[in-house]
């Protein structure tokens, strides 16, 4: 499978994307799924999926995530710079994201549509320690399960 950019990068787009959602709802005290909206709305999500170097490699997830925000709001952030050592599931789950992006190419809204962001919340507890592997299998299903009910839903309208 072709993905938007090479495996090298990959480890650096995860670690960005799971600053990005530590930092905006830690610090900036965003709730994720509404902060995973404006990541969408705001075109950021795209610039992951084309694999665009200034965002999965070039900026850190807390200018991302502050770029997300000001592109959607009216607010001028300019909070300092704060990663932690220690990993929140909200790190996890942007981490997460970034990697069943790359690996299944589906975009992000479609992700979103088939598990809910904070839906991710309840996977963390016994994923987060677990191969990744793990949670791209039941990525996988619930978006096969998705696809099958929507395609059900579209015959029968």
């Amino acid at each position: 499978m072709a993905h938007a950019y090479d495996e090298l990068y990959l480890p650096n787009a995860m670690r960005i994307s799971g600053d990005m959602y530590d930092y905006a709802v830690n610090t900036l005290s965003w709730n994720i799924d509404e902060f995973f909206r404006m990541f969408i709305l705001s075109g950021m999500a795209h610039q992951f999926e084309i694999g665009n170097p200034t965002y999965v490699a070039g900026k850190n997830g807390c200018e991302v995530a502050r770029e997300v925000i000001n592109s959607c709001t009216d607010l001028d952030l300019d909070e300092e710079d704060i990663m932690y050592m220690d990993k929140s599931p909200e790190y996890w789950i942007g981490w997460a994201l970034a990697y069943y992006q790359w690996h299944s190419n589906l975009p992000y809204e479609h992700i979103g549509k088939c598990v809910s962001v904070s839906e991710m919340y309840y996977m963390y507890r016994t994923l987060h320690e677990a191969d990744l592997s793990l949670f791209v299998d039941i990525m996988d299903e619930k978006c096969r399960r998705d696809g099958k009910a929507y395609t059900l839903k579209r015959m029968r309208t």
